[in-house]
């Protein structure tokens, strides 16, 4: 993480920074098979809430995937570009119902490589 001086409001940004490995399910829409192009999404939450905490993007540094590490890439395109959007969420059984919780999902694409398919 870094942080950065006070600003003149008192505002202080702290940045975090996250690689992310692992392995990941996602449910496969197939209505242009072999033809298609799926989206992978990541949510990230926090348990503070929106009053307290809030996504920004980084214009100034663009976020990407590193595709050498991609395991799948027999089967599969993964596209470098990565699209961000901004959400709140209620915790729906918890006993603070009115606390409202910053998300941020995190969506990448790949294709799927077809020649096995159509030959």
């Amino acid at each position: 993480f870094s942080v950065s001086k006070p600003t003149d409001d008192g505002i202080v940004e702290i940045t975090e920074y996250h690689k992310f490995k692992g392995i990941f399910w996602e449910r496969m829409e197939l209505n242009h098979f072999p033809y298609d192009v799926q989206e992978l999404s990541i949510s990230l939450t926090t348990p503070l809430t929106v009053n307290d905490f809030y996504f920004i993007e980084n214009t100034q540094k663009p976020s990407g995937v590193n595709r050498t590490v991609f395991s799948d890439q027999q089967s599969w395109h993964l596209y470098e570009h990565v699209e961000f959007q901004f959400e709140q969420h209620r915790e729906e059984y918890l006993l603070n119902y009115d606390q409202i919780h910053p998300v941020l999902v995190c969506t990448c694409h790949v294709g799927r490589k077809c020649g096995y398919y159509i030959w």
